[in-house]
């Protein structure tokens, strides 16, 4: 699903007019100039911590003058090539924007309707976010989502306004992607914490710790997953180790491979829960040899 995906997005009505690139932003000879210039178009593009309320794209009136806007901001970025004053400026503003939407949206609970119409559901955890894991959150989410909105609309070009969609519409769908799988990670943290306790009457002696446990306190996960100098484990072998970490300990969590596979993945790097379950069975054989064999 593409970030400006929206119900009821029009395209441009042919014939309208917008800018060539030729025309847009015509040098002045003069950079401070032009940077007055730029920043009355950011400010144009952007409004000041307002949610987008959908696309307007009639090819008319206001509709057509923020397409233009939109489309000359594009072309200034495209001359730079993403790499320069232009993004540098437009990264921080879209910082600031996403911030206050997505946070707003968190707190309102707007933001698990959204992500459930793009595709990516998550549900409102229980007990509520503290502030400080709607701030972690929000701001994991909107790091991720300029990434995303860099990599994939600007330099892959899937973001263009003539095609139905305002920047703002399209980096807050961006945000949106990326925030199921940053709520999943800091309710993984929350859960981490909730484990660090110190109990001090608990029958140690009489408690029947799983293999992955007693693994874990003993051994460490780098000596488990190890290679052996003779049999090298094909399967951990091809997954970096740190990936494999995060899947033993979610799983000693209680997680579920499905839930493990959202959990350990990105936007560039896709694990199925299929490739959970042969990480956590080579692991288990590991673990079971190293406690049965004594070197524990």
């Amino acid at each position: 699903m593409k970030p400006d995906e929206t119900s009821g997005a029009r395209p441009a009505r042919r014939g309208a007019q917008v800018p060539v690139p030729g025309e847009v932003l015509a040098a002045s000879g003069d950079a401070k100039r032009r940077r007055l210039e730029l920043h009355d178009l950011f400010s144009k593009v952007l409004s000041d911590g307002e949610a987008p309320h959908g696309d307007l794209v009639s090819g008319q009136g206001e509709a057509l003058s923020l397409v233009q806007h939109d489309h000359e901001l594009l072309v200034a970025l495209r001359e730079e090539e993403f790499s320069g004053f232009v993004w540098s400026e437009l990264s921080h503003r879209l910082a600031g924007y996403g911030l206050g939407v997505i946070g707003a949206w968190i707190v309102s609970g707007e933001i698990y309707r959204r992500a459930t119409e793009k595709g990516r559901p998550v549900k409102p955890p229980s007990p509520p976010l503290t502030r400080d894991e709607r701030v972690a959150i929000a701001s994991d989410a909107v790091t991720m989502g300029i990434e995303l909105f860099l990599k994939k609309g600007l330099v892959g070009k899937d973001w263009d306004p003539l095609r139905g969609a305002r920047l703002s519409t399209y980096f807050i769908g961006a945000c949106v992607l990326c925030f199921a799988n940053q709520c999943r990670r800091q309710l993984a943290q929350r859960a981490l914490s909730d484990q660090d306790v110190f109990i001090p009457d608990f029958a140690w002696d009489a408690a029947t710790p799983s293999a992955e446990r007693v693994a874990l306190a003993r051994l460490g996960l780098g000596t488990i997953l190890a290679p052996k100098p003779k049999a090298k484990s094909k399967t951990t072998a091809q997954y970096p180790s740190d990936v494999v970490n995060l899947v033993v300990s979610y799983s000693v969590l209680g997680y579920a491979s499905s839930e493990i596979s959202d959990l350990i993945s990105s936007e560039t790097t896709r694990y199925s829960a299929s490739a959970v379950r042969k990480m956590l069975s080579s692991y288990r054989k590991q673990a079971k040899e190293q406690i049965e064999g004594g070197r524990a």
